[in-house]
């Protein structure tokens, strides 16, 4: 039976969808060709007619899961409080952490990806630039641009630690007290932080 080109492209969204949530909610190595197919009520067969491989399945999952989440804290920088306190409250919420199929691939993925093969890591860097662009557009124009891009970076890692630390904790009150102090770092960071000498742990 032949299906239409819309047909397919519905299917292969629907795949795409639902690896990029089971590979959040299992990790990537944990989860099949055949666990995603069965997800959407499809035989393991049928993959290779919308996916040349599980790795490319991986590179576009991953991407599309990228573009939900940067879509999702662009459009909350202008909802409730605007600006980077926006997006960071956006990002360090309980509603986030409590729903790790549907979270940011960063705070669930990052260690897993770093041991996939070198194009798939390339594609996630990408979506690295992604979040550190929302972030490097919020922070003061007067800091060098090189600057900039290096304290957005490091916030965004502040801000995926610290997801990940709160996860771990659940949702008892604890968790929820590192939630609000990663958003008050990750301010004082934007700001430039207290003037600090760094201690030297060579010997």
């Amino acid at each position: 039976m032949r299906y239409s080109k819309d047909h397919k492209d519905e299917t292969r969204a629907q795949i795409l969808s639902a690896a990029a949530r089971l590979f959040r909610t299992e990790g990537i190595a944990s989860v099949s060709v055949a666990d995603v197919m069965a997800d959407v009520g499809l035989t393991h067969g049928g993959f290779y007619r919308y996916f040349p491989s599980k790795e490319a399945l991986v590179k576009e999952s991953v991407a599309s899961a990228v573009a939900a989440t940067s879509d999702y804290l662009a459009s909350q920088k202008q909802v409730g409080v605007g600006g980077l306190e926006g997006l960071l409250r956006a990002y360090l919420r309980d509603a986030r952490r409590d729903s790790p199929h549907n979270g940011c691939v960063f705070s669930i993925l990052t260690a897993e990806m770093a041991r996939r093969p070198a194009d798939s890591k390339e594609s996630f860097l990408e979506g690295l630039d992604v979040f550190v662009e929302l972030i490097f557009e919020e922070l003061p124009a007067t800091v060098p641009k090189a600057e900039r891009w290096r304290r957005a970076t490091v916030i965004f890692g502040l801000m995926v630690g610290v997801m990940q630390i709160a996860r771990l904790m659940g949702d008892e009150p604890a968790s929820d007290a590192i939630l609000d102090e990663g958003v008050r770092s990750a301010l004082q960071l934007a700001a430039g932080g207290p003037e600090t000498k760094p201690t030297s742990r060579r010997k």
